[in-house]
């Protein structure tokens, strides 16, 4: 087994999340149900623009709206740590048992600035973008949730057969 750099320093995933959501809500209800709540297209616009479709949501899941999306609809009929602990496990299961993190001063530095993302929230409520009863505070928890898991990079390669 080689190993090169740093490979015990933990990384935070931050927005590399979004299409872990994205494929966690599309795994769990598939395209045609999570395509009403997030489309496929792209914005042309920058990653937290307050730009959304004719309908109000969000123009693809790889945009601060999309993730934030993709976050209510992931398990919302279980308590807000079960559907962690799920995020949670889907990483563990991409960079192995024992290898994904949460990073709480990451989690506090990202709720202390989330201004931008709660006006995105509260927009697509407004709009009625979001499922009937999704909580804002949960889902918005949830997804800074998400950004902050850290893994250990692990860039091994087997050498012979």
């Amino acid at each position: 087994m080689f190993e090169r750099g740093d490979v015990a320093q933990r990384v935070c995933v931050q927005s590399c999340c979004k299409p872990l959501l994205y494929g966690v809500a599309l795994d769990q209800y598939g395209e045609e149900h999570v395509t009403r709540h997030v489309g496929k297209e792209p914005s042309g616009s920058k990653f937290n623009d307050f730009k959304f479709d004719k309908d109000g949501k969000p123009f693809n899941p790889l945009i601060n709206a999309g993730a934030i999306m993709s976050a209510a609809l992931i398990r919302p009929d279980r308590t807000p740590d079960k559907r962690f602990q799920h995020i949670m496990g889907v990483w563990e299961a991409i960079v192995g048992k024992g290898e994904a993190f949460f990073d709480n001063a990451t989690y506090l530095g990202e709720r202390r600035t989330a201004f931008r993302n709660v006006a995105l929230a509260h927009l697509m409520m407004e709009s009625g973008a979001f499922p009937p009863h999704t909580s804002i505070d949960d889902t918005l928890r949830l997804y800074l949730q998400a950004c902050s898991v850290a893994v250990r990079p692990r860039g091994r390669v087997r050498w012979g057969a």
